[in-house]
């Protein structure tokens, strides 16, 4: 399997978490939703096993994105990190 951030138009403006090949059927987060990711920039992805079965490991992906929560009256930028599980 193929997991995979990056921004999923030629103008950089739909930012998704993918995956692809593999036995699964193909995913991604939300299409323009800034719920789920707002302007990211990915930093990494890592695959952490969590037991003897590889369906329980989960991927990991670290990012930045601006602030959306109303607290901020400039720009912020929050470190993130996102879970996915296999």
């Amino acid at each position: 399997e193929l997991y995979s951030g990056t921004a999923a138009d030629f103008m950089g403006r739909d930012f998704a978490i993918f995956r692809t090949l593999g036995h699964h059927h193909p995913i991604r987060t939300e299409q323009h939703d800034s719920r789920w990711l707002n302007d990211p920039r990915f930093i990494s992805a890592h695959l952490i096993p969590e037991s003897d079965n590889p369906e329980d490991d989960k991927i990991y992906f670290f990012f930045r994105e601006n602030a959306i929560d109303g607290e901020h009256t400039g720009k912020a930028t929050h470190a993130r990190i996102g879970q996915i599980c296999k």
